[in-house]
């Protein structure tokens, strides 16, 4: 059972709330057409096998409307949910997703997704600017089915599970760390029943008191996980930044888990620290070609942080690629360290045309204050190799470091002008819950408040620097972008990629602009 666009548009038609298109925007590419996505012809599509009930309905919430970061392009893959549902339809459960970012006003075609579908168990992802529109969706399921078990999980709730019930009442259970078994658990537990309160990685209320338990064993062997279930998404309908794709169909890619690493300003340790885990070579090809198969996919986004760690995975990736005949193209993101031209000159033939990295600052004191484990040296080198291979970069750089002055922050500026991505992007430091900036802002008494839709924004301090004035660092965050972005040399290197690709630059150009009017 697959919730198309226009079984959607029937739905909220069919009960006279919203008409989609006409109150709803498609958050797409620009110049797509959207009004071909609205067909009147199907507004009568009969959807009586949709009636429920179901087992579970897996939400994806929408995310704040944030003033600097409302920018003119579409979604990522919400990949979390379309996992969950791969696995318990595999275990049969059934199952449907609503991406209730893909619109504007999303509660109307919640409400009656609900009504229609009459699911026994609601399961919401949430990342920390997610979570008061998850516990907004909370209500609005609550409102038509009191009964319906609501339950919360994703990166937010991890970190912060007891937080996390006693703040947002209407969650009736939060699923901590990895949420493949123990939200099926759950699931098993409440279908047939019976009590789940002894299932490892769960928090919920009892008799008053908020409960903890102990932390489920994560899955080692990714490559028993079933692909996600794309299916039950409008997967064409998924894009992100012009700069992140290189053509359309686009989707995200997760293959891998973990990571050995401690940099503080990483929340990922809520699943696991020290622990990688990828899928083999063999495995995440496989997912590719189904990719390409089944929905015409010909541009893939490779969402995880350190697949580069191992360039004998990475050669055998490539050569399956290769091997394949597959018409593609992909972006990466790797460590600065990892960084070895022959690699990226393999990665470069197999179709990968753009690596993120995340060089993060432009001393090395800061780097040691993060305990990212690099180097500037490093940083520049990766940049120039990946020249050298004819693929772009795409770097992240951060301000804000506990012990950073103003002039530490100017160095950030020179040194991100000097090795020169193609692409770049800056960000006052965040104290995500499940950091150590965010424990040690905490215990210190730095967190500036926990307005959690807050975090979203790039350019806003959250937490109260050592050094450096609020106002300080929203003006040095300003001056990173225009000092990057206003030079000559950046326009030059635009213009040889424009020559080259000039519908995709133009749009980068125009999505470019956008950020740096709204960051004004």
């Amino acid at each position: 059972m697959q919730l198309s666009f226009h079984l959607i548009e029937s739905i909220v038609c069919d009960g006279g709330e919203l008409e989609l298109g006409e109150h709803s925007t498609y958050i797409g590419p620009p110049n797509d057409n959207t009004d071909n996505l609205r067909n009147e012809e199907n507004n009568g599509l009969p959807i009586a096998d949709c009636d429920g009930p179901i087992d579970v309905m897996l939400v994806y919430p929408q995310m704040p409307r944030a003033r600097q970061l409302d920018l003119p392009y579409g979604n990522e893959t919400p990949l979390s949910v379309a996992a969950i549902a791969a696995y318990l339809e595999q275990r049969g459960v059934t199952t449907e997703i609503l991406d209730m970012d893909l619109y504007r006003e999303p509660y109307p075609i919640l409400r009656q997704l609900v009504a229609k579908l009459r699911p026994k168990v609601v399961g919401l992802t949430a990342m920390t600017p997610h979570i008061y529109n998850a516990h907004k969706a909370a209500a609005q399921i609550k409102d038509i089915d009191s009964e319906i078990t609501v339950v919360v999980g994703g990166i937010h709730a991890s970190a912060l599970p007891e937080d996390t019930l006693r703040r947002f009442s209407l969650f009736d259970y939060v699923v901590v760390g990895e949420g493949e078994i123990t939200f099926h658990q759950l699931v098993i537990h409440i279908l047939n029943g019976a009590d789940p309160s002894s299932e490892p990685g769960l928090a919920f209320r009892r008799d008053g008191e908020i409960i903890v338990n102990s932390k489920r064993s994560q899955i080692d062997d990714l490559d028993e996980l079933p692909f996600p279930a794309r299916e039950k998404l409008e997967h064409e309908r998924y894009a992100g930044s012009h700069s992140n794709y290189f053509r359309l169909p686009t989707t995200s890619l997760a293959i891998s888990r973990g990571c050995p690493y401690n940099c503080t300003n990483c929340s990922k340790g809520v699943y696991g620290r020290h622990s990688l885990r990828i899928m083999s070579p063999e495995r995440s090809v496989a997912e590719i070609e189904y990719c390409v198969q089944t929905f015409g996919i010909r541009n893939f986004k490779s969402i995880d942080d350190v697949i580069t760690l191992d360039k004998n995975w990475v050669a055998k990736f490539c050569e399956l690629l290769l091997d394949g005949g597959l018409d593609l193209t992909w972006s990466a993101m790797s460590r600065v360290d990892a960084a070895d031209l022959d690699m990226l000159k393999l990665m470069r033939r197999a179709g990968c045309f753009q690596i993120k990295w995340g060089p993060e600052c432009g001393t090395e004191k800061s780097l040691r204050r993060i305990k990212k484990g690099i180097t500037l040296e490093q940083s520049a080198e990766a940049m120039e190799l990946c020249r050298r291979a004819g693929i772009e970069s795409n770097a992240s750089f951060m301000i804000g470091i506990p012990g950073e002055t103003a002039e530490d922050i100017e160095a950030t500026i020179k040194f991100a002008c000097k090795i020169s991505p193609d692409v770049a992007t800056f960000a006052i430091l965040k104290p995500f819950p499940g950091s150590q900036v965010y424990e040690d802002a905490v215990r210190e008494g730095r967190i500036l408040h926990s307005v959690w839709d807050e975090y979203l924004h790039q350019g806003f301090a959250l937490m109260k620097h050592d050094i450096l004035s609020d106002g300080e660092l929203e003006r040095l965050f300003r001056r990173c972008y225009n000092r990057f972005y206003f030079r000559p040399r950046y326009f030059a290197k635009r213009l040889k990629w424009f020559v080259k690709q000039p519908i995709r630059e133009g749009r980068i150009i125009a999505e470019n602009a956008w950020m740096l009017i709204s960051k004004k």
